[in-house]
């Protein structure tokens, strides 16, 4: 019988120590960037674009003029851009990889942007299967911004049942007319909210 005693106080112990943890690991993760390189500092191997983000989508939106900046940035020295956006199909960047992230989770995905281009920016977010196949519905923000200052632009989504993976996209959408103008994006942030 103490033995039993002895037992149940050590897994007592056992699970308030590692159930605090947990939580404790759990707080943490809601405050961390999930977003890659979010102000575009680091460059991918060859050094010709900024590590964690390529340009356009599997299916579209990648005609266009992109550029990584040097000297335009919110945070630090460098950030993204589209001009010259296409009369039929936006001009677009997207992480690289799928981001891993809960269906049941709300999220929070925001960016700052400038510029005077005269089409829509838009921030977006879509999600896939295992298979790679999109799967709907994709959460699309239309952003504001001026040339002068940078503005705070943010959406709130939830990926759908069954996503295995999730892509931010940045970019400029067609609006069937020739587009002037650039749109810049700096200082991505993704986050899981409580």
């Amino acid at each position: 019988m103490k033995s039993l005693r002895i037992f149940i106080l050590f897994a007592l112990v056992f699970v308030m120590v590692f159930s605090s943890s947990s939580v404790s690991l759990a707080k943490q993760s809601v405050h961390k960037n999930l977003a890659p390189n979010p102000s575009f500092e680091k460059a991918n191997k060859e050094k010709l674009l900024p590590a964690g983000w390529i340009l356009g989508e599997p299916w579209c939106c990648n005609a266009g003029t992109f550029s990584w900046v040097t000297g335009n940035a919110y945070d630090g020295k460098y950030s993204i851009s589209v001009s010259d956006v296409p009369l039929t199909e936006g001009a677009v960047w997207r992480t690289q990889e799928p981001l891993h992230l809960y269906p049941v989770d709300v999220y929070t995905f925001s960016v700052y942007m400038k510029g005077d281009i005269d089409t829509f920016a838009i921030m977006q977010v879509y999600s896939v299967d295992a298979n790679g196949n999109l799967i709907d519905p994709m959460t699309v923000g239309f952003g504001t911004f001026n040339n002068s200052t940078w503005t705070y632009n943010e959406i709130n989504f939830s990926p759908p049942a069954g996503a295995v993976g999730s892509y931010l996209v940045l970019g400029a959408a067609a609006n069937g007319l020739p587009t002037t103008g650039t749109i810049y994006f700096d200082n991505v942030s993704l986050k899981l909210n409580y």
